[in-house]
Formats: C-alpha cells, structure tokens, sequence
C-alpha cells in the first residue's frame, strides 16, 4: 500500500534486502543489480549503506570468490526492520501526523519535523501524489475520499504497518476495543455457527481490527461519517450486533470522545462489518463460497491428504473474506511488508511440488467467481501451510525422496561422516548411499549410478563427465555451510526438473 511513498532510494535498498533474505545464499552485485534494475555499482553503494547503518539487524559478508551475503541478527525480523524505516522517515512521521492534526498550519508541521519549506512541500506533493492512487485527497481540515470506508481501511493498514502489538497510536485506550472484539467474535460463533470454533481470529487478525476501529473513532470524532444504505439486504445482520451490544459498548473510548451516541456506534460497527455487507446479493455470497469450498475440497482430494471439515471452514471464511474485503478495498497488493505474501513465497522455495496445479486450480476458480486470486497466491499458500497442519506433516511422511550416492577418496569413515552431516539437515528430503568399490574403477560404473541416482555427491575433484540424469556436485572434505547452501540448491532444481514451465510460472505470480 505504501511503496509509492518511498523515495527511489529506500524502496531499493528494501527490494535488495527482501531478495537478498529470500534466496540466502551468496550471489553476486551483478545478480542483484538485475534484480532490482540498476547498477552494480549502485548496489555495492547500497550494501554498504546497509552494512553501516543497520548492524543491529544483520551483517553483509562480501567475498571475491562468491559474492555477498545478508546474515540476520538473532533479533532481526524483516517486518520490524520495515517498522523501524517507518518510523524515522519523515514522509510516514507527517502522513501520521496529518491524520491526526488536520488543523496544523504549515509551519507547525516545519516546525514539528524540522524541515524546510522546500523539503515539506515535496513530502506533500509525494504524500498527494501517492494518496491519489486510493483516490484520497488532503485539505486543511482532513482526508477525504470517494468511499469514507475506503479510507479508513486505507489507515488502518497504515497504522498496522507502523506500530506493532505493544505499540498503539490512539489517545485511548486499546484493552476495551480488545474486549469488545471478543464479545463480537462469541456472539457470531454462537448465533451463526452453533458455538463452533470455526469463526476465530488469530492475533494478527485481532491487531488490525483494532486499529480500524481506532481509525474509524478518530474519523467519527473528526465528523466524517460513512453511507449506510438502509435498503441494504445482506447475509449478515450487523445492525442486530450493533443494538445488542451498544449499552455495553457506548464508553469504549469515553476519555477521547465521550459516551457514543446511537448513529456513531452505528457507524462504528459498519465500519468493522462492512466487507460482510459488501456482497451484491445473497446468491453471489452463496456462489463464491461455494465455488471455494469445492476448490478446496477438489485440491484435497487431489493431494490424497485429508482436511477436516473446521480446517476447511477456516481456510473457506479467509478466502471469502478476502473476496469481499477487495470490492471495497482493492489495494492489499501494495501494503509495504505483507508477511503471508513474504511467508508464501519462502513455502514455495520449500515445497514447489505442493502447489504446481494450485495456479490452474486458481485460474478455474478466478474464472468461475470473477475475482484475480492468482495475485493471493502467495498468501493462500501461507494460509494452507497454517491452519491445514496435516498438509505438511503429511507431505514430510510420504514425500518422495531424492536418491543420492556419496563418493569419498578418503574412506568408508569419511562417506558415514558426509552421510551423517547430511542426513542431519535433509533427512527428510533425501535417501542417502554411499558407493561402495574403489574410485578407480568409478568409469565402468558412471552409466549405472546415473540411472539408480538423482545426485550424486563427490568430496573430490573428478572429472566431468556427462550425466543424463544424476546431478553431479562437489563438496569440501569437510561440509561448510557453502556445502549445504549448494546441496539445498540442487534438491530445489532436481525437484522442478520436471516441471520447469510451472516452475517458472509460479516465480512470475510470486514477484
């Protein structure tokens, strides 16, 4: 949501450091530099910004033979290393305080940020020029837009970005607008699901709804208030949440605002609720959630891997809700720091197999409910992985190994040792011999080990030979980290050997 607030500079150096976690391996400035379409010289800059300026969160090694490398801290997270950018950059520190000031002049705000009238005319101008892609313009008295619900969707994502559990922007307390969440999520579960655990919300869920609900009190106090079609016919009954719990609910945020009169609430709980009323009718919210949960089923049938009729309710309500979420809010693509997108794609580099006919199945599903899921296809990923927890339990059990062979010059002893380091990190992923005559008569052997094995693996230099199958590599004598680091990258190839077109396909959606 926010990239277009950077400046070219910082959104770079957040592309490089996003690649350079992805794929954690060494590689080189000019690899980067095509990546992130510059100059190596550009990215060498970059890295040494980095490496001065943030040791708190990583180191970068550099190497002549092998490139660069990022090393994350034992503290580092990219989610709050992205926070940490946020909040010393004066471009986010005004957008916040604009929300919350409309009425400071100018020269309060140069004042405030320390900044030139030059300098805070081109934060403004970046500031409006970003905003106008939500269709969001500022005035001397406040943010406005063409959806009032737009907006406050638009903030509360910004503010979920900024700020994380332990930190809350709002002059009210957070702990009642907690409770009142929960008093909402036990009504729905009781009334709508028979007292099932099927509708929860886990803590992420739970964070950015207060901060909508702070977002949305702000906006009331502020006296910008949000369309409510009384003609509304919908499969959720929010006005009956909102009579039921108003007595108990008006002093929420009574510091701040006072007691909340009838229509504020009113326009409180719609602002929550708003993506539940945003289908077009009953028969389109039964279609799409139908044709999810037929999805779902079909790619569960498809694994032979089970799912249990709450986890596939779980995963259903995610997907549906993020369908509906997206006809009034149609920019979660360009939130800053998206963790299930990020997540996803790092499940992906783990399991490419899993999730070769997902795209097609995507596809179909696009087709028969008119919305792009494939631009979610990182995120479902991650939510498949998370609260389908057979799926990779069932996929480490039964998935089918790599056959590999182990060829040392120095010993039996030796090929146990290679064997054991391996096995010890890839155990799961790899059935592991070790070749049993004498080096030299390997030649007479080369055909027939290249049909029994996928890889092999020498700790010697050996001549190149061609092999049809098997993928020859070469380790030190004793593993180093290099070692596995090329290990991992020659099961990830030999597993989409087969499959290189959907292979590629995916990196296309993932990007």
């Amino acid at each position: 949501m926010l990239h277009n607030l950077l400046d070219n500079t910082t959104a770079r150096r957040m592309k490089l450091l996003e690649t350079m976690i992805f794929y954690d391996h060494w590689v080189s400035s000019s690899s980067l530099a095509k990546i992130c379409r510059t100059s190596a010289r550009t990215i060498n800059n970059d890295l040494q910004f980095l490496k001065m300026n943030y040791p708190e969160y990583f180191t970068i090694e550099t190497s002549k033979q092998h490139g660069v490398r990022l090393k994350p801290t034992t503290y580092f997270r990219l989610e709050v290393f992205y926070r940490h950018l946020m909040n010393e950059n004066s471009i986010f520190q005004l957008i916040e305080g604009l929300f919350f000031h409309p009425e400071y002049s100018t020269q309060d705000w140069q004042d405030t940020l320390f900044l030139s009238s030059s300098s805070f005319y081109r934060l403004m101008k970046r500031i409006e020029t970003a905003l106008d892609e939500f269709d969001i313009r500022f005035y001397h008295g406040g943010f406005s837009g063409s959806s009032e619900i737009s907006l406050r969707y638009f903030f509360s994502n910004f503010f979920t970005e900024k700020y994380s559990y332990f930190n809350w922007p709002f002059k009210f307390e957070r702990q009642p607008i907690i409770e009142g969440i929960q008093d909402f999520i036990n009504y729905i579960q009781k009334e709508y699901f028979n007292g099932t655990s099927y509708y929860t919300l886990d803590s992420k869920q739970m964070l950015h709804i207060s901060m909508l609900i702070g977002t949305a009190l702000v906006r009331i106090k502020q006296g910008f208030v949000t369309y409510i079609d009384e003609t509304e016919d919908t499969a959720f009954n929010w006005r009956g949440i909102a009579d039921k719990f108003y007595e108990s609910h008006k002093n929420v945020a009574q510091q701040y605002m006072g007691i909340l009169t009838r229509e504020e609430y009113y326009d409180l709980v719609y602002t929550l609720f708003a993506f539940m009323t945003s289908w077009d009718s009953k028969e389109e919210y039964e279609h799409v959630n139908s044709e999810i949960e037929q999805f779902i089923q079909n790619y569960s049938n498809r694994l032979e891997i089970p799912i249990s009729e709450s986890e596939s309710r779980r995963l259903r309500y995610i997907m549906s809700n993020k369908y509906a979420s997206y006809k009034i809010f149609p920019y979660d693509s360009q939130i800053l720091f998206n963790q299930p997108r990020f997540v996803g794609q790092l499940i992906h580099e783990i399991y490419p197999d899993l999730f070769e006919s997902l795209v097609s199945d995507l596809e179909q599903l696009s087709e028969d409910t008119h919305y792009p899921w494939l631009k979610d296809l990182s995120e479902i990923i991650f939510w498949f992985i998370v609260k389908w927890p057979n799926l990779p339990r069932l996929l480490r059990t039964r998935h089918e190994k790599i056959k590999t062979l182990i060829i040392s010059d120095v010993g039996r002893e030796h090929q146990e040792y290679v064997i054991d380091s391996i096995e010890n990190v890839y155990s799961e992923f790899m059935d592991i011999d070790s070749y049993e005559n004498n080096i030299f008569e390997l030649e007479e052997h080369l055909d027939e080990l290249d049909e029994k094995y996928d890889l092999i693996i020498f700790s010697f230099d050996h001549e190149e030979h061609t092999f049809f199958h098997a993928t020859p590599l070469n380790v030190n004598p004793i593993l180093s980290d290099i070692d596995f680091k090329n290990i991992a990258g020659c099961l990830q190839e030999i597993r989409h050997n087969h499959h290189l077109g959907v292979a590629e396909l995916h990196r296309i959606h993932l990007q």
